[in-house]
């Protein structure tokens, strides 16, 4: 009887520590599940930074054309016209840029809702949830990378409006200098028939 007794004893510590490895994998897990998505949080806030950082870029680009069509009302009509339409086209270019930017960001912020949820209810979680939450967080991984590489086709067209707007500048300098080399021997014609008069 005295044995039987020290076996259910025995028999219940080892329950006990089963239990309590089970419970502390089960917290190791989850421990680690919040550390990523802890991660993933500040990868999406670094990524709002560079969006917003680009935004700021977009608008210098629409004063920059802005400021080119201002200088381009004192060339040739048809000069003007033309280059006029060719602003007019980069300034929608840069519009679209800046609304797929503000969409890139309006996306992070909704991602870094759903990351804090995630993170929130990771710390509520049971060990039966831990499969769901690694999809969960494979996708989120999935739409934080979608967001990456759209932010670098933002990257590359303001670099490539950049190089046009250059462009368009160097264009007008060397147009106001032929309109200033016209306006000089224009000015050296009349000098002369003013003095060849008798």
């Amino acid at each position: 009887m005295d044995k039987t007794v020290k076996i259910r004893a025995y028999s219940e510590d080892a329950q006990e520590a089963s239990g309590q490895g089970k419970a502390a994998d089960q917290s190791s897990e989850l421990a680690k599940k919040t550390a990523l998505l802890d991660e993933e949080k500040k990868r999406s806030l670094e990524l709002l930074h560079t969006i917003e950082q680009l935004s700021v870029n977009l608008r210098q680009e629409q004063a920059k054309s802005t400021d080119l069509t201002r200088k381009l009302a004192t060339m040739e009509s048809t000069e003007l016209a033309k280059k006029n339409a060719q602003i007019e086209d980069e300034k929608k270019k840069a519009l679209e840029f800046l609304k797929i930017a503000d969409q890139l960001r309006e996306s992070l912020k909704q991602e870094q809702a759903k990351a804090a949820e995630a993170a929130r209810k990771a710390s509520e979680l049971g060990a039966d949830e831990v499969t769901r939450l690694k999809a969960q967080l494979e996708e989120e991984k999935k739409k934080v990378l979608e967001q990456v590489k759209l932010v670098e086709q933002v990257r590359e067209g303001l670099k490539l409006e950049h190089i046009k707007a250059a462009e368009a500048a160097k264009k007008m300098s060397e147009q106001d200098a032929r309109i200033k080399e016209l306006s000089d021997l224009l000015g050296k014609i009349a000098s002369m028939a003013a003095t060849a008069k008798p």
